[in-house]
């Protein structure tokens, strides 16, 4: 079972996924699931894939909620979501709605409704952003003086090293999407993952446009939120 063998499954399962003919994505790991008859090694390989369930849960929970708690503070979502409890020194409102949402894209994936879904245009497109302002916030004049007063205004000769790593990181994100958008291998670039991925970024777009609105007409500016450095 060699290479060739192994991304023509995965040009299948991505991209016919009909004529695949399995709801599991060809990764070694399965392979050696279905081939092998041995008892010792199917314990061992039930008990890797119960402990990477078990770390990659809490992980994702918890990149979740910090999100939220994060959106809470800017006041992009209601202030209650960032509510410390005392007895747990965690915002379990968050916690609570990352499960929520977790088990639905479960629920939905399960059923079939959600099949593959490769992230490569949401992450890019997001990255690029990131890169840009990473490049250029030391010398807009509104955001210089936010970059002098932050920790990270180290310089390489002139020029901000927060510059150039923005220049690096822009190139390879845009290596990434232009790679996800012509290797078929990766599924980035079947019609369902583009619409998916298309929507999730339309509607993060709106989404921040209507709130932007309601806080502007309840006098809060959001702008002023990113005017100072972050408690953290």
């Amino acid at each position: 079972m060699g290479f060739s063998f192994n991304t023509s499954a995965a040009f299948l399962s991505t991209q016919h996924a009909t004529a695949y003919g399995f709801n599991q994505s060809p990764i070694y790991t399965w392979y050696t699931f279905v081939l092998t008859s041995s008892p010792v090694l199917l314990l061992l390989i039930g008990i890797g894939l119960a402990t990477m369930g078990l770390s990659n849960g809490p992980q994702q929970i918890i990149w979740g909620s910090r999100i939220l708690f994060a959106w809470s503070l800017d006041r992009i979502v209601p202030a209650p979501i960032a509510k410390v409890w005392e007895r747990t020194a965690s915002p379990v409102i968050a916690i609570v709605i990352t499960v929520i949402c977790g088990e639905i894209v479960l629920y939905l994936y399960v059923k079939g409704t959600l099949t593959y879904f490769a992230p490569i245009i949401i992450f890019a497109v997001d990255y690029i952003l990131v890169s840009i302002t990473a490049i250029v916030i030391p010398f807009v004049k509104k955001t210089k003086t936010f970059w002098e007063r932050s920790g990270n205004n180290y310089k390489l000769g002139p020029i901000p090293v927060i510059s150039i790593l923005g220049v690096v990181s822009l190139f390879y994100w845009i290596y990434v999407l232009v790679r996800g958008m012509s290797d078929s291998l990766l599924g980035a670039n079947t019609t369902s993952n583009i619409e998916l991925s298309v929507g999730v970024l339309l509607f993060g777009m709106i989404y921040f446009g209507i709130v932007w609105m309601v806080r502007k007409r309840q006098g809060m500016s959001l702008s002023r939120t990113y005017a100072q450095l972050p408690p953290d």
